[in-house]
């Protein structure tokens, strides 16, 4: 890899173990197959098998600090078809972020990179880094400017400090700095080096050293993203995730799309990134979490925050999506069980279905008994519209198995 990036005639690299995987020659890269005149460059042998090659990273939101209006609560703010395993909790307590930590830890997560938006969420952060150096964990930050244009102006002292940590994520020495960024940020460099990675989606600003993926529906435009040049940052970063099902009382992001882990873990593997971001571990306003956890019944409050002037308890009702999207991926209303009935299926599911999913996929990884066979038909949506029912069906094609569907329903 180090050779190619070297080479002006070497623009692409396909990430795949036991092939050759660039060829260089005048007309560009073309991988797997020896071309007249070219040249194979492999990349360093494989570590040994139990070796991490590359690092899963969990996003992890800090913003559930215990029911408080005036600090972005997400309890009080927020709104979620899903419960955790962990009740409406309190990251200020510093059992339940060991818990949450030591759940990480055996799933063979490496470490968190933290979704860093307001200062009232210091303490919080603060916790996380001490807890992730205890168990040999890794740290970033990533700097997000939704809430907060001015967040790197403001979060200068705090990240001197966090990313001076010795198990914070560094590349070359460069502290690995994620940003969620919004088109009005006030960028203002730290006074140490640095990656600046944004969030893919349009042109980088000109300050970035990289970008990173999010969840997107679509598995090419991820295909296409692992394809590009990434020569900036001299790291790549790749992305899991199980789907997104907001439910936001203004708002509604994108149509709800799931059964996503299981593909999009494949394709970082085909690639072998250096991270691959779990997104997310605690969203539950948009329903990424891969945290443990269990579909809400609909008449039940999911927004419960205590003081008398923050809005009434909220229902699923009150998501501004316009139908309501069925999960029947997840148990309904318990850690084990049958899943949501309307979703008319005999199934039954876990929790922590997704975690061990990721898990099984992270050791397979580690220890090279992984069978990556990824290919570009593996994984099709097919949209419908019925009678009172928005389908939304994903066709799942692994090689040499029997084709497999499952479905996501949407009532109008």
């Amino acid at each position: 890899q180090e050779r190619c990036l070297a080479l002006t005639i070497c623009t692409g690299i396909e990430y795949r173990p036991g092939h050759c995987e660039l060829w260089t020659r005048p007309a560009g890269v073309q991988a797997t197959n020896a071309l007249v005149n070219s040249v194979c460059l492999q990349r360093p042998s494989s570590p040994p098998p139990g070796a991490i090659q590359t690092k899963y990273v969990a996003h992890y939101m800090p913003w559930f600090v215990g029911f408080q209006s005036g600090v972005y609560d997400h309890w009080c703010v927020g709104n979620a078809h899903y419960q955790s395993y962990l009740g409406q909790y309190n990251l200020n307590d510093r059992a339940i972020v060991q818990q949450q930590l030591d759940l990480m830890k055996n799933a063979s997560i490496d470490g968190v990179w933290i979704d860093y938006q307001l200062a009232s969420w210091n303490a919080v952060i603060d916790i996380v880094m001490e807890e992730t150096a205890t168990r040999g964990m890794g740290v970033a930050i990533v700097v997000d400017s939704v809430t907060n244009p001015n967040i790197f102006i403001e979060s200068r002292d705090k990240m001197i400090e966090w990313t001076n940590w010795p198990h914070y994520y560094r590349v070359n020495g460069n502290a690995v700095i994620p940003v969620f960024q919004t088109p009005d940020v006030n960028f203002e460099p730290f006074p140490f080096d640095a990656y600046y990675i944004v969030r893919r989606g349009g042109p980088p600003p000109s300050w970035a050293n990289g970008t990173y993926p999010w969840v997107t529906p679509s598995l090419s435009v991820l295909d296409v993203y692992y394809q590009e040049d990434h020569t900036l940052s001299s790291f790549a970063v790749g992305a899991a995730y199980r789907g997104f099902r907001d439910c936001y009382k203004d708002r509604t992001l994108i149509t709800p799309f799931l059964q996503m882990l299981e593909p999009t873990l494949m394709l970082a593997s085909k690639y072998q990134p250096e991270f691959v971001q779990v997104i997310t571990w605690n969203d539950y306003s948009e329903g990424t979490m891969i945290e443990p956890s269990w579909v809400r019944p609909r008449d039940v409050c999911l927004s419960t925050c205590v003081e008398e002037n923050i809005q009434p308890c909220l229902t699923s009702s009150a998501c501004d999506s316009g139908f309501d999207p069925l999960d029947c991926t997840k148990p309904y209303d318990s850690f084990s069980g049958p899943v949501d009935p309307q979703c008319n299926s005999t199934a039954t599911a876990n929790a922590d279905d997704d975690l061990r999913l990721l898990t099984q996929h992270i050791r397979a990884e580690e220890t090279g008994t992984l069978q990556v066979k990824y290919h570009a038909g593996m994984f099709e949506q097919k949209v419908v519209e019925a009678f009172n029912w928005y389908s939304r069906k994903a066709e799942y094609h692994p090689p040499a198995t029997p084709q497999r569907v499952d479905g996501i329903f949407v009532k109008k």
